[in-house]
């Protein structure tokens, strides 16, 4: 397996490895073996893995997004509608599935990756470099390289949300609390919806977050 990971997923037995320069990789033994299964799969570059049902999703650099539904062993462009190929990741809603790219903002699909909608409306040009998507229905958190936005209303108009002045690299959401990761400056937790965000460090020896 190639050393690079940027993405895992499970579907199943099945686990999923997105790899730079090396497609997407396959164990079906807890990771004692890994093949590589990128049949129907030209790009190389896998930045996001996301599974829902039976179906994989890879999000590639430069090559949009391909789908598989038998484990792996074949895989479909799904790129009809999506302008931006380069995707970094991924979350879905109980209504639509969304990705996030590096420069062309939120997409959102409601018929499993077939078609593809912008999902643009109140996100500024320098925050379309989305990293990170969370989802807390009816609450959708995007981390961005400028901060953090959200929608209530499945994507279709978009706020600011706080942490202009950061990267943010990943969220994670417990109840009502929201986690978001910075390269440089460790951990912020907001509690109100990113109205206020407090540092959460204490203990944390290495506040460089990687994802």
């Amino acid at each position: 397996i190639n050393p690079t990971i940027h993405g895992l997923t499970a579907s199943g037995t099945c686990i999923f490895a997105g790899t730079h320069d090396g497609g997407v990789f396959l164990s079906t033994d807890n990771g004692g073996n890994w093949i590589a299964v990128n049949t129907g799969f030209p790009n190389t570059d896998v930045y996001s893995l996301y599974v829902i049902e039976n179906t994989v999703f890879a999000g590639t650099e430069g090559g949009g997004v391909y789908s598989s539904s038998d484990g792996g062993n074949y895989w479909d462009e799904t790129n009809s509608g999506l302008t931006h190929p380069y995707i970094s990741s991924f979350a879905s809603s109980s209504t639509n599935l969304f990705v996030g790219t590096s420069g062309g903002g939120v997409f959102r699909s409601n018929d499993n990756g077939a078609t593809w909608n912008s999902a643009n409306s109140g996100i500024p040009a320098v925050q379309s470099y989305i990293n990170t998507i969370a989802i807390n229905e009816p609450k959708i958190f995007v981390g961005t390289k400028y901060g953090i936005l959200l929608s209530t209303d499945e994507g279709t108009n978009w706020n600011y949300a706080g942490l202009s002045n950061f990267s943010i690299l990943s969220l994670a959401i417990i109840g009502e609390s929201i986690f978001a990761a910075t390269p440089n400056n460790g951990v912020f937790l907001s509690t109100n919806d990113g109205i206020n965000w407090t540092n959460v460090n204490n203990g944390l020896t290495n506040t460089h977050m990687l994802s």
